[in-house]
């Protein structure tokens, strides 16, 4: 539910990884290679929307191997199905060779500021509090892969999903990558728990779980969602502080949980950019570049200044790779830090248009500067750096 709240790729990540898992059922159940077809249709899918399924592939890979099922690499069809999926990826795996595959470069970043804070401990204790309330289903899924003979064609799912949290947490990997692997493993320990409990005991456990999880739901619901104010986060930090829900990528402490401090100031900052990019006059806008110092702010500003004004571009990520080839560049509107002075040096004026003030917000302090009247030189020098920006994003 937590996830579900925010807009990003993980809830179809979650949907990709569980209909993979429903598709293979369906293949072993009914042995027809149509669901192998569109296996190969919902990996493409999900290989768009998010890299991180090359987990998920890498643990069945294993399953497969320690199990029957690795009769599936005999199959013509398995392999037909591959084929497709490539078909269907390779738009993106030509981007990749033609760019000298920026995915290693993002990995690498993201290694570097993101995960190099978490351990692999801290990995595993959180996927504890993830799914405090269905440990039971998890653990009885474990055993019934182990000993229970009616599951004995599906223990390659249990065997995938100690490999893929395996994977992830010697990657060091961030605690939500891995909730998709969890679906599955609750169905399976739900059906096995309601097949060996007699009458009498399942009358007794099964109400036990309903109210541990709305149980756990009540306690935590102040905690995990967002219905305090940032000022109330702050009155109440002892308890958010003790759930780790204080700690962000930098593996600090901080006023606020970071994916809900990454959600304040974004409109402050877009309504400052706007108001100094109508500081342009009119006949000079086609010439203006609106840059900003990550695609987080470019997202806010085209988000909320659609139709407005100008696309807004950032250097790094994907953007840089979208930017228009101007003739000549008269103004820039830049969002993020303040310019270097050689930077300055080109244009007739550099003015601080405003900065976002919100205490809360992970983007305090950013700054939105209008730089206008560009020397003749700048045009070769900007396309000439962009160009070596990407050289360095290509390195990997």
């Amino acid at each position: 539910m937590r996830i579900n709240i925010l807009y990003q790729p993980n809830s179809f990540d979650i949907l990709t990884w569980t209909i993979i898992f429903y598709l293979l059922i369906k293949f072993i159940q009914s042995e027809k290679n149509r669901w192998l077809i569109l296996l190969s249709l919902i990996i493409a899918a999900g290989f768009y929307n998010k890299y991180n399924l090359i987990f998920l592939i890498a643990g069945l890979l294993i399953g497969f191997l320690f199990t029957g099922q690795r009769k599936i690499f005999a199959n013509p069809f398995f392999w037909k199905a591959l084929i497709i999926s490539l078909i269907l990826l390779s738009p993106n795996i030509i981007w990749q060779i033609l760019h000298h595959f920026p995915v290693f470069q993002h990995m690498k970043v993201l290694k570097a500021n993101q995960l190099d804070n978490n351990t692999a401990i801290g990995f595993l204790k959180s996927q504890l509090m993830f799914f405090l309330g269905s440990i039971p289903l998890t653990l009885a899924a474990l055993v019934a892969f182990s000993y229970f003979k009616a599951f004995r064609p599906y223990r390659f799912i249990g065997i995938t999903f100690i490999a893929v949290l395996a994977l992830f947490a010697f990657m060091k990997a961030k605690d939500y990558y891995a909730i998709g692997i969890y679906p599955v493993m609750i169905a399976f320990g739900s059906v096995y728990l309601d097949f060996i409990l007699s009458k009498k005991w399942r009358n007794a456990i099964l109400p036990l779980l309903i109210s541990v999880n709305i149980g756990i739901f009540f306690m935590t619901l102040k905690i995990v969602y967002p219905i305090f104010t940032p000022d109330e986060i702050r009155q109440h930090c002892g308890s958010f502080e003790k759930f780790g829900m204080l700690r962000w990528e930098d593996g600090k402490n901080h006023n606020l949980p970071q994916d809900f401090a990454d959600m304040l100031g974004w409109k402050e900052m877009a309504d400052k950019s706007l108001a100094g990019y109508r500081l342009i006059p009119l006949s000079e806008l086609e010439n203006t570049l609106v840059i900003c110092n990550n695609y987080g702010q470019a997202g806010a500003l085209n988000y909320y200044n659609r139709n407005k004004m100008a696309e807004a571009y950032a250097f790094n990520t994907d953007y840089i790779y979208w930017l228009p080839r101007l003739k000549k560049i008269q103004n820039i509107l830049l969002v993020g830090n303040k310019p270097d002075d050689d930077v300055i040096g080109l244009f007739e004026e550099c003015k601080l248009i405003g900065v976002v003030e919100n205490e809360q917000a992970r983007e305090k302090n950013t700054g939105i500067y209008l730089l206008t009247g560009a020397k003749d030189v700048l045009t070769s020098v900007f396309y000439t750096r962009v160009e070596e920006r990407k050289k360095k994003l290509d390195i990997f």
